[in-house]
């Protein structure tokens, strides 16, 4: 009996020796990361035709991509054999941005094909494909500014590109800031003036104007959160497509509003 039990304890200690598997990592690369703002940046100007603030962008959009190397992959990528291909299209692709002189057509297809390779290199990475200014619904931030110039909240915006529809959020201040509540019968107005067309935001409903989340956004008769179409049986197809992007500006009630932003939609990938 104490045979036995002496190697019941010397089982257990062995057991309890043994290591915890370590929780993964996350994957870290600060070279793509940065690379990916730019290129999004770029791709949005790219995809609404501002030439010229795309060639006042080409030098930096080189220097940051030709910081993203083979060297530079972290350890614990996911798939390191995955991104050689990828690299080497990156590589090939700033070679061509760094020639000089580059029509528009070629500046903006090779602009374009920029940040979906980053995706691609983030992917096989294993890293999350988040950009700096999302916002906690998906959105995109942007910052609002009064009358004198001063900002004095931040929209979150997001347009879903399977519907058209797209939904507002205000913060006071920047984009950590308490909600910015209006009444209820508030509109918000977003202009494309390249388009010649215009989008007018309104609650869900006057009682909750619950989110797509189903949770309430309606504080005592005042609100921070709009959406379009909406009941309102507006037309939004044309909002539609993973491709679409236009200059946008939103203006809220009292003057306060946006600079002009590229609008592009949050991508819903299966």
């Amino acid at each position: 009996m104490l045979h036995r039990l002496l190697i019941l304890l010397l089982v257990c200690g062995l057991a309890a020796c043994k290591k915890a598997p370590e929780a993964a990592q996350i994957v870290v690369w600060p070279e793509l990361s940065a690379f990916d703002e730019i290129a999004a940046k770029a791709e949005g100007l790219a995809q609404v035709g501002d030439g010229a603030a795309l060639r006042q962008m080409q030098p930096d959009v080189v220097k940051l991509g030709t910081a993203v190397t083979p060297a530079t992959i972290p350890a614990n990528a996911k798939n390191p054999a995955g991104l050689q291909q990828p690299l080497a299209d990156l590589a090939e692709l700033l070679t061509k941005l760094s020639t000089a002189p580059l029509n528009d057509d070629d500046l903006k297809t090779y602009t374009l094909a920029l940040h979906p390779l980053v995706a691609v290199m983030m992917t096989e990475a294993g890293m999350p494909h988040i950009h700096a200014n999302e916002g906690p619904h998906g959105g995109f931030f942007h910052p609002v500014f009064a009358v004198d110039g001063k900002q004095a909240a931040t929209l979150e915006i997001k347009l879903h590109d399977d519907a058209g529809d797209l939904e507002v959020w205000l913060v006071q201040g920047g984009r950590d800031g308490p909600p910015l509540d209006l009444p209820l019968d508030s509109v918000l107005k977003l202009d494309l003036p390249d388009l010649k067309r215009s989008v007018e935001l309104r609650v869900r409903d006057s009682q909750q104007n619950a989110g797509e989340d189903g949770v309430s956004n309606s504080r005592g008769g005042l609100t921070n959160y709009f959406i379009f179409p909406g009941e309102t049986g507006a037309d939004a197809k044309w909002l539609m497509g993973t491709a679409f992007a236009a200059k946008a500006r939103l203006t809220l009630p009292g003057g306060h509003s946006s600079e002009v932003f590229v609008f592009k939609p949050h991508v819903h990938h299966e």
